[in-house]
């Protein structure tokens, strides 16, 4: 927990460092008398289809990047993001049940719903029950979601690290274009 409670300090320090070096790099990059001065952020539009050249400053060193449907992240890619969520949503969820019926805690009932856009999972379990275990036995329940983040999180840097996905690309005849040279992605129609 102490740990935990560093990391937490320690990235919350890097944000409000990135931030302070964002406005200290607008106030360097803009004379306060230019008509164009403005002390709103500027969010860049990325394109789902098309790569951009988008400068970039190599003083942030942001560490968490927000999500924002539109913004930083292509609305094209919407749809993948909220299936993995809710799959690790339901694995996180799995691993609450699985130490919950190890420590013979009966598991009242489990579901999955969708608040808004936000796909989640969620199960729930007798407090009665609950409140009879031991310390130890709870700590082992509540954390035992967490846990199972950190396995989908090893799980997944190990396939991406592994040269799998390289291989069933190269397997199935994938090829990727990228750097050998300039790629056409789409085509705008011009109205006459």
């Amino acid at each position: 927990m102490i740990i935990g409670i560093g990391v937490m300090i320690l990235a919350g320090w890097k944000l409000l460092m990135g931030m302070i070096r964002s406005v200290e790099f607008n106030f360097q990059n803009h004379d306060i008398n230019d008509n164009n001065f403005s002390l709103q952020p500027k969010l860049v539009k990325r394109s789902g289809e098309i790569n951009h050249q988008i400068e970039k400053n190599n003083e942030d060193h942001q560490v968490f990047i927000p999500v924002i449907p539109g913004v930083t992240l292509p609305t094209s890619h919407l749809i993948y993001y909220l299936i993995a969520l809710l799959i690790c949503g339901i694995i996180h969820e799995a691993g609450h049940a699985i130490a919950a019926y190890r420590e013979s805690v009966p598991i009242d009932y489990t579901g999955i719903f969708l608040y808004f856009f936000y796909p989640g999972a969620f199960v729930s379990f007798s407090d009665l029950h609950f409140n009879k275990c031991l310390f130890r036995e709870k700590l082992r329940i509540l954390c035992a979601g967490v846990w199972h983040n950190i396995v989908i999180f090893l799980f997944g840097m190990f396939i991406l690290n592994s040269g799998i996905i390289t291989l069933s690309m190269s397997l199935t005849g994938y090829r990727s274009v990228e750097g050998t040279g300039v790629s056409v992605i789409s085509v705008e129609t011009i109205m006459t």
